[in-house]
């Protein structure tokens, strides 16, 4: 394997790096990553690659217990001793309800808030450097980092109280994605790769890269975007490469039916001999009663889930409902999603249950609290 990013010859990305990693001026990258993460999907992990190109970045490996004072030594080093108030800033990336828009207009008010008092009331010119800042990223899926997040916290909101006290800044923070020249929305880099449980999703990186964008100098926060790009973009594409030839190799051994191709024609096939046998009358019991309904001819709804950044649900009916067997639901169903990415893939479902998980949602709306 390649010594840099120990990885096989034909998927080293090592050409795509900068010869040494970048320092960034003064933010300093701590990722919480999840232990499956590390283990489980190292050979498409973005993280890996934000160490190669930039300088400070620590990486922890975390598990659903969360972070907390004695969790690790680089944590208290960094996060929880007293010496972690050497950071004037410390921004956990994570788009809970109550997370802050990363932007120019937040951190120029930071700025004015505490910044101004500890020196002596001078502004900070456009060219120095900015404040130290620890950049706190959640690296595993949604579910995973959320686990992390809830468990950590309770330390997390300790350790607010104690920064602020000491006229230091902690705010859990989301990124800009509406302001076009400072965060341009990317398209999935991943690709098929690695498809994202919603639209507008990003890797770690990704995000990585663009919260740099707003945190450093304007030349340093460029320099560092298309740096981690390039080695992403590297990674993905030659990985992207071996699979495909995997598949190739996989339709030459099973002439030239994929997978996916010979689950639906084989499906077709037993209802098409389901179709032509005899109605048994005397089966009786449940397995008569599941035959049952499943022959019953009622109104269908196809549906998909749309979530937003912040993990809210709705049901979106997507074209007319319906009305035939559940076997026929279920097949036309599986024909809507023919090249639908994960994420964007329709479920099936009653039209009377779909009305009722409506007006749930409508009440939930209106009984949620307003966004902070």
């Amino acid at each position: 394997s390649c010594p840099r990013c120990r990885r096989p010859p034909r998927v080293c990305y090592c050409a795509d790096l900068p010869p040494a990693p970048l320092r960034a001026l003064a933010t300093h990258v701590l990722v919480l990553q999840h232990r499956h993460e590390q283990r489980r999907r190292a050979a498409i992990s973005s993280v890996p690659i934000i160490a190669h190109v930039l300088v400070p970045t620590t990486v922890v490996a975390v598990d659903d217990a969360g972070v907390g004072p004695g969790s690790s030594e680089a944590l208290d080093r960094l996060l929880f001793d007293g010496a972690a108030a050497a950071f004037e800033r410390v921004f956990v990336l994570f788009p809970d309800a109550a997370a802050k828009t990363l932007n120019a207009e937040l951190l120029a008010g930071i700025d004015a808030k505490t910044l101004a008092d500890s020196r002596g009331g001078g502004g900070r010119g456009t060219e120095e450097a900015p404040p130290s800042t620890l950049l706190v990223v959640l690296d595993g899926t949604w579910t995973e980092a959320k686990k992390v997040l809830f468990h950590s916290r309770p330390h997390f909101d300790a350790l607010a109280g104690q920064r602020r006290s000491l006229g230091r800044t902690f705010e859990f923070v989301c990124l800009d994605l509406s302001d076009a020249e400072s965060a341009t929305p990317l398209p999935n880099i991943y690709g098929d790769l690695r498809r994202e449980p919603m639209e507008g999703c990003m890797a770690t990186l990704e995000a990585v890269a663009l919260a740099l964008k707003a945190l450093e100098t304007k030349d340093s926060g460029e320099r560092l975007y298309a740096a981690l790009l390039a080695g992403f973009r590297g990674m993905v594409t030659r990985q992207q490469e071996l699979v495909a030839s995997g598949r190739q190799r996989a339709l030459e051994q099973h002439g030239g039916v994929s997978k996916r191709d010979a689950v639906l024609q084989r499906r077709k096939r037993q209802l098409e001999q389901s179709a032509s046998e005899p109605d048994a009358q005397d089966r009786g019991g449940a397995d008569d009663a599941s035959r049952s309904e499943q022959r019953r001819v009622r109104e269908y709804v196809f549906v998909n889930t749309l979530v937003d950044f912040r993990h809210r649900k709705q049901l979106v009916q997507q074209g007319p409902s319906v009305r035939c067997t559940y076997d026929e639901a279920r097949d036309k169903c599986q024909e809507l999603n023919v090249g639908r990415a994960r994420g964007q893939r329709l479920a099936m479902m009653p039209f009377d249950t779909f009305c009722q998980q409506q007006q749930q949602q409508q009440r939930e709306e209106y009984t949620s609290p307003a966004d902070a």
